[in-house]
C-alpha cells in the first residue's frame, strides 16, 4: 500500500515547489492557510479559528467555518521541521497511504481475500477523482483527507453492529473481526466509530454530510443481513441470539459521541453563521444545477483525461466503470449476489446524485445545496466502484457479505454432520472439513 501511495504522490512529491493544478484549483491557498494556521498555533490559540495576517492583515475568520483537520495535519509534519511545501506533499503522501490502508481492510473484509482487499486498494487510492482532488483541484486537501477516511468510517461503523449483535464472538463459519476490534468491548467500538465519524466531520463536514446516508444504509444492511443469519456466511458469525439487543442504539450513541466531539468545530460556525455572507456559496456558479453531469457522464476515452475546461475532469472514468461492473458479474457468477447487489446499489446511488435525475432531492433536502457540485458524489462512487473492482480477485469463502443469499439446501445423505442439524462435537467437525477445503481462514 505504501508503494501504490507513493506512486500515486510522486508527481507531487518529485517537484521542489506545489505543482501547477492547470487552472482547476488553488494551490497556493493551501500554502496561504497552513503557514495561517501555524501562525496561531504559535500565538497560542488553539483551536485555531482566526487567520491573523488575511484581509490585508485585518485578519480572516477562516477556520471557523472551514474544517481544519487536513491542514493540522500539514501543521504536524510542519512542526517537525518540514518547509511548507513540503508539509503540505507529505500530508497529501499520508492521505494516499491511509485510503489504500482503509480500503483493503475494508476489501479483504467484505470480499474475503487478500487479492481482493489489495485491489480495491489500487483501484481507491488511484480512482480518479482521489487524484483529481490533489492534481487539479489542488486546494481540496481537506476532501482528499475525507476520501481517506470513508473506508476507516466503515469499519469501525461495522464493528460496533457486530459487536453489539454477537459480543464480538469468533464465526462459526471461520470469518474473524479485525485484529483492531476482534476482543475489544463494545464501548470501546462506539469509542472508535465516534472517533472515525469525528473526524471525518472535522476534515470535510459536506463530504460527512453526502456520505453519511451511504453510512447508515450500509450499517442497517449489514444488522439486517445479520439478523437473518445463514445464507451467505452472516458477517456475526450467526444469526444474533434471540435476546442480544439490536445495534440501533449503539449506533445512535456513537452518532451523538461523534457530534459531542466535533461541537467545537460546527458548533460556533452554526451559532456566528449570520455574521458570515453565505448567500453568495450557494448562487450563481456555485449552485448545484450548473454542475449535474447528463450525457457527459462518462469519459469516453482509455486513458482519465484530468482537463479541468468544461467540467473534464469531474466525470466517471470509462475503465474505472468497467471494471467495476466486471467485479460486480464476477462477484455475481460466484454466488455473492448479495455483496455485488449492495455494492452495486451504493455505486449507482452515488452516480445518480451526479445526475439530473437527482434535481428533486437537491431540491428539496435541506443543506444540501451546500454540497455546491453534484460531482462531489464522485468521491462515494470511487469506494463503491473500488469494492466492485476487488471482486475481479474473487471473493473468498470468509467473506463477510453485505446481503444474505438464499440458504443452499441441505446435502442429501444419511450422515448427521452433513444436515441442518448436528451436534456441536459433529458441528465443529463439519467445519473443519469445510475450511480444509476453502484454504486457511483470513483475518478479516
Amino acid at each position: 500500500m505504501v508503494l501504490v501511495a507513493c506512486v500515486a504522490a510522486w508527481p507531487a512529491l518529485a517537484q521542489p515547489g506545489l505543482l501547477n493544478t492547470r487552472g482547476g484549483g488553488d494551490s497556493p491557498f493551501l500554502l496561504q492557510r497552513l503557514h495561517q494556521l501555524t501562525a496561531a498555533l504559535a500565538g497560542g490559540h488553539f483551536p485555531a479559528r482566526w487567520m491573523p495576517d488575511a484581509a490585508y492583515g485585518d485578519g480572516y475568520p477562516f477556520f471557523n467555518f472551514y474544517a481544519p483537520l487536513s491542514l493540522y495535519i500539514a501543521a504536524a509534519f510542519r512542526a517537525l521541521g518540514f518547509s511548507f511545501v513540503r508539509a503540505i506533499h507529505l500530508a497529501q503522501l499520508a492521505g494516499f497511504v491511509v485510503a489504500g490502508l482503509g480500503a483493503y481492510a475494508l476489501g479483504r473484509r467484505w470480499l474475503g481475500s487478500p487479492w481482493a482487499g489489495l485491489l480495491a486498494a489500487v483501484a481507491y487510492t488511484t480512482a480518479p477523482f482521489h487524484m483529481v482532488n490533489v492534481y487539479v483541484r489542488g486546494d481540496s486537501l481537506a476532501e482528499f483527507w475525507a476520501m481517506a477516511l470513508y473506508p476507516l468510517v466503515l469499519l469501525a461503523g461495522e464493528a460496533v453492529v457486530r459487536g453489539s449483535g454477537s459480543s464480538g464472538r469468533r464465526s462459526a463459519v471461520g470469518g474473524q473481526s479485525p485484529p483492531a476490534t476482534r476482543h475489544a468491548p463494545l464501548a470501546t467500538r462506539i469509542a472508535l466509530f465516534a472517533l472515525a465519524y469525528a473526524a471525518l466531520i472535522v476534515c470535510h463536514n459536506i463530504s460527512a454530510l453526502i456520505f453519511s446516508p451511504f453510512l447508515l444504509l450500509t450499517l442497517l444492511v449489514r444488522w439486517a443481513q445479520g439478523r437473518g443469519g445463514g445464507g451467505e456466511q452472516a458477517f456475526a458469525a450467526a444469526p444474533l441470539p434471540p435476546r442480544t439487543p439490536t445495534p440501533l442504539p449503539a449506533i445512535a450513541l456513537s452518532l451523538l459521541l461523534a457530534l459531542a466531539l466535533a461541537a467545537w468545530f460546527f458548533v460556533p460556525a452554526l451559532a456566528e453563521r449570520d455574521l458570515a455572507q453565505l448567500g453568495p456559496v450557494t448562487a450563481g456558479y456555485f449552485h448545484y444545477a450548473n454542475h449535474f453531469r447528463g450525457l457527459d457522464l462518462v469519459q469516453l476515452g482509455a486513458l482519465f483525461d484530468y482537463n479541468p475546461d468544461g467540467g473534464v475532469a469531474f466525470r466517471l472514468g470509462l475503465v474505472q466503470g468497467v471494471a467495476a461492473l466486471a467485479g460486480a458479474g464476477v462477484l455475481f457468477w460466484r454466488g455473492r449476489r448479495g455483496t455485488a447487489l449492495a455494492l452495486l446499489g451504493g455505486w449507482l446511488l452515488a452516480v445518480l446524485m451526479i445526475t439530473p435525475l437527482s434535481r428533486p432531492l437537491w431540491d428539496h433536502l435541506p443543506l444540501l445545496a451546500y454540497t455546491q457540485f453534484p460531482w462531489r458524489f464522485l468521491s462515494v462512487a470511487a469506494l463503491f466502484a473500488a469494492l466492485l473492482t476487488g471482486g475481479l480477485a474473487g471473493a473468498g469463502e470468509n467473506a463477510s457479505p453485505l446481503l444474505p443469499r438464499s440458504p443452499a439446501p441441505p446435502p442429501a445423505g444419511p450422515r448427521s454432520s452433513d444436515t441442518g442439524h448436528h451436534t456441536p462435537s459433529t458441528g465443529r467437525a463439519l467445519r473443519s472439513r469445510r475450511a480444509g477445503r476453502a484454504g486457511p481462514a483470513t483475518p478479516w
